[in-house]
């Protein structure tokens, strides 16, 4: 079998976000939520065809991949969570990039 010609491959993006709120919660935790309110809001299917996967997570900060078609709609549904274990906070998109050291070196700050 032939392997798939890179025009045919999905292109990804990568979403770079911050968790604000008032204490630093645990990655499993962030990780969970994240990943519940994602597909409460695209649901199963819709979570599958955009090829949804959290790459990292660290102190408030995380990065997500998505297909490019979906990126619109995984930001919707980081804004729609407003509580993570009773606290509340805000998920703020910070930088998307087609590329993950682009989407890194925004969020270290440089």
């Amino acid at each position: 079998m032939k392997p798939l010609l890179p025009t045919l491959k999905e292109k990804k993006r990568y979403i770079g976000f911050e968790v604000i709120s008032k204490s630093v919660l645990q990655s499993k935790v962030l990780k969970d939520a994240i990943s519940n309110g994602v597909k409460d809001y695209m649901g199963e299917l819709g979570l599958a065809k955009a090829g949804f996967s959290i790459i990292s997570l660290k102190q408030n900060q995380g990065i997500i991949r998505v297909g490019n078609a979906y990126v619109n709609d995984a930001k919707a549904a980081l804004v729609l969570i407003k509580n993570i274990e009773k606290e509340s906070v805000c998920i703020r998109s910070i930088t998307t990039s087609g590329t993950l050291a682009n989407v890194r070196k925004k969020l270290s700050g440089e």
